[in-house]
């Protein structure tokens, strides 16, 4: 797992591959604290609380909100067992690594674990905060193969986050 860790860490930090259609949204709606970027061939569907996507084919789940209750990434990180617990059982997680993208501070963690209907799944999740009122978290997962067809529109994803 330290080794896939890594690899993803690697690939934010020095990868940049744009995307060649793409659709911007800001988030939340009403107070908007950052951007994210979508290709155009990605489904969006912006609520309240909670910002879905995934690429047509339907094999990758992506979703960004808000840890309600978690003023810093400390208890954020408290926090996050709860909140994937919300989508996955028997998770393992590897070591989080610290990290920043477009001056935003991100925690990020790799990891698997199986869905309510037992599919294991590969997981990523992100913890950061664009400005010092919130935090947010991005999760994406899917199968392996699906990740690996989608890698680069993910990495994509996560590095057009830019705080508002």
């Amino acid at each position: 797992m330290k080794t896939k860790m890594s690899f993803f860490v690697v690939l934010l930090l020095f990868t940049v591959v744009p995307l060649a259609q793409a659709e911007t949204f800001t988030y939340p709606a009403d107070d908007p604290q950052f951007s994210i970027t979508f290709p155009d061939d990605w489904t969006v569907e912006p609520d309240e609380q909670l910002l879905h996507a995934g690429p047509e084919d339907g094999t990758i789940y992506l979703g960004v909100w808000a840890l309600a209750g978690a003023e810093n990434l400390d208890a954020a990180l408290e926090a996050l067992d709860e909140a994937l617990g919300n989508f996955f059982t028997e998770m393992e997680l590897g070591e989080a690594e610290a990290m920043e993208i477009n001056d935003i501070p991100f925690v990020a963690v790799d990891g698997t674990g199986a869905d309510k209907d037992g599919n294991e799944l590969d997981l990523s999740v992100a913890l950061f905060l664009p400005d010092e009122d919130a935090v947010y978290i991005l999760l994406y997962f899917g199968t392996a193969d699906a990740e690996e067809a989608h890698e680069d529109e993910l990495m994509s994803i996560v590095q057009s986050i830019v705080a508002e």
